[in-house]
């Protein structure tokens, strides 16, 4: 035969809770004797002890709610911490959370992708506004070397079906002289690099806390990209990765230093 199970009455007896269930045992205790005719009360100190013991049953009554309250703020916590990032199409979360909205108290963005051709076509005046009212920022880019695309070290075909090389480079071009207008514009908060990898992924992340990645898949079309979320706080491993890959490691590749 098993013996009772008593962890929960370990658990349900704490500390905290020792002062208002003594007062309730005591106040009960007290009523019992007066019943029994082993104690004699009167009406006033009949009162007092009624009285105590439902401020006692108040007070434990209270505490529990806000330990539970706690408890359920902690739980909520750490599934978040658990949590896998959410993977949604990407013109479904520009809907939800449009770029603007997303950099607009940043005091970093970074950006590492690919011709950033989609960048400073559709969002040109957002990032001009940004850099304009919010002070000291600073705007860094990682684009892709058009001369590597021009000599086909950068085979682009494997990105995008659709475009050939000639139109990738000069797409890239376009960027960067959009690039340098900025920095004419916003002189020591624009920086930029060139890189000769091919991007798998377009990271923007915001204040080195939190990114969006989107993948840059094979036959997808530009606004059909999967991409997902991450914060340093809630995914830190997935976090690291990317910021450590493009944030550190290819930002400070010393032969890619063009600005």
């Amino acid at each position: 035969m098993q013996k009772p199970n008593k962890k929960w009455l370990q658990d349900w007896i704490r500390l905290e809770r020792l002062v208002p269930l003594a007062t309730i045992g005591v106040a009960g205790f007290a009523f019992i004797l007066v019943r029994l005719g082993i104690l004699t009360l009167s009406i006033p100190e009949g009162l007092i002890v009624a009285l105590l013991g439902l401020l006692a049953i108040d007070a434990l009554g209270e505490r529990m709610g806000i330990l539970k309250r706690i408890q359920d703020s902690l739980d909520l916590i750490n599934k978040a911490g658990e949590s896998e990032p959410r993977l949604m199409w990407e013109s479904d979360l520009l809907h939800e959370m449009p770029f603007e909205k997303y950099i607009e108290k940043a005091k970093e963005v970074f950006i590492a992708g690919g011709s950033m051709h989609g960048l400073f076509t559709a969002q040109p005046k957002v990032i001009e506004q940004w850099l304009n009212q919010t002070k000291r920022a600073k705007l860094l880019l990682i684009l892709v070397d058009p001369e590597a695309v021009r000599t086909g070290k950068v085979p682009v075909q494997n990105l995008h079906i659709s475009q050939n090389p000639d139109d990738y480079a000069q797409h890239i071009d376009s960027s960067l002289r959009a690039i340098k207008d900025l920095q004419k514009s916003f002189p020591g908060q624009v920086e930029y690099r060139l890189t000769d990898q091919i991007p798998s992924v377009t990271v923007l992340m915001v204040n080195q806390s939190e990114a969006r990645v989107s993948l840059n898949l094979y036959l997808t079309s530009p606004d059909q990209r999967p991409i997902f979320e991450i914060s340093r706080s809630r995914h830190p491993k997935w976090f690291e990765l990317f910021q450590k890959k493009y944030h550190v490691e290819l930002w400070q590749e010393p032969k890619k230093t063009l600005a």
